[in-house]
Order: C-alpha cells, then sequence, then structure tokens
C-alpha cells in the first residue's frame, strides 16, 4: 500500500477516535444524502453524500464519499472521495485522497492531494503536495488562482496547467508546468 495513502488512513483513524462522535448533529440525513444547513459544528464524521451549505466545523472535520461544500468553513479535513468546495476555506491542513475541485475557495495551510487530477478555480492556497503512484498527476490552475508557495509532486512526475490569470509564487518540485488553452 501506498505509504502516503497508509499515512492518511493512519491519520483518519487517529482522528476519529479522538474527536468526540458527531453522530447527534443537528444535520439531517436521509437515504445516504447528510445536509448541514447554516450551522456550526465542533467536528463532523460522516460518509455518503454530504452537503455543507454556510455550515462552520470548528475542529476536525473527516468524509469518506463526496463532498459538496458551499461558503462554509472548515477547520481540518480529511476526505477520502470526490470533493467540491465552493466560497469555501479550509484553516488547517487538508489531506483529500480522491477528486478535488475549488471554486472561489481558499487553504490557509499545506493542501495534499493524493489523486490523479485537481483543479483549482480562483481559489488560493498555501502550497500543495500531490501524489499518485500509478500515473503522473495533473493540477489545473484556473482563472486567478494563487499557490504561495511550492508544488510538489512527490511520487511521480507531474504536470501544472496554468491559464493566464493563475499565479505560483514558488516553485514546481518534480514537475512541468504548462499553459492552459
Amino acid at each position: 500500500m501506498n505509504k502516503h495513502i497508509l499515512t492518511s488512513i493512519i491519520c483518519l483513524l487517529t482522528s476519529i477516535a479522538a474527536e468526540a462522535k458527531s453522530k447527534n448533529h443537528p444535520c439531517h440525513t436521509k437515504s445516504g444524502l447528510t445536509t448541514c444547513d447554516h450551522i456550526q459544528l465542533e467536528s463532523f464524521k460522516g460518509s455518503g453524500h454530504i452537503i455543507f451549505n454556510h455550515t462552520q466545523i470548528n475542529g476536525f472535520c473527516s468524509i469518506k464519499g463526496v463532498l459538496k461544500s458551499q461558503e462554509s468553513q472548515l477547520n481540518q479535513l480529511i476526505a477520502f472521495g470526490h470533493i467540491e468546495l465552493t466560497a469555501s476555506t479550509i484553516h488547517q491542513n487538508a489531506i483529500i485522497t480522491g477528486h478535488l475541485n475549488l471554486k472561489n475557495s481558499d487553504t490557509k495551510a499545506l493542501l495534499k492531494i493524493y489523486g490523479n487530477q485537481a483543479t483549482l478555480t480562483n481559489s488560493n492556497t498555501q502550497s500543495i503536495e500531490m501524489s499518485n503512484s500509478h500515473s503522473s498527476p495533473t493540477l489545473y490552475l484556473n482563472e486567478q488562482t494563487t499557490v504561495h508557495g511550492d508544488i510538489n509532486f512527490t511520487d511521480t512526475a507531474g504536470t501544472v496547467v496554468l491559464s493566464k490569470q493563475a499565479s505560483i509564487l514558488g516553485k514546481i518540485i518534480n514537475g512541468n508546468q504548462t499553459q492552459a488553452l
């Protein structure tokens, strides 16, 4: 098993054990869909299809499945699956295993992505570490996205596809940059 994925799993299990159970959260769950709308939670653990709308998670958030977050504040995130954040902020480190799509969002610390593709559109992040041991990962930086630090492809060399308005203030490690068409 890939050491990065194993590390993510260990972090997830450790954090789940350490965090208070969130089974009694005020979100609504029906048929595998959990919706948290205009609420504030100390922590959150969920699986299936999760929707955050104007939601604030003050502590640790772990997701397995699909997350769609709209105008929400997440303190720390570990997620497995398909993650889409729109007008949302992650304040501490985020570890995403799967597909990531950020739109008009910010990550204030290291963003670790274990997957073959991620897209950031009109978003800001401090630094990115991207890993995929099976194929060359691709990171799309669209519109006015800014990466304030380095982009590091850790397992295999990757590609950053950069739009004309996007910028990288650090350097690309173990990868190359191409211009978006």
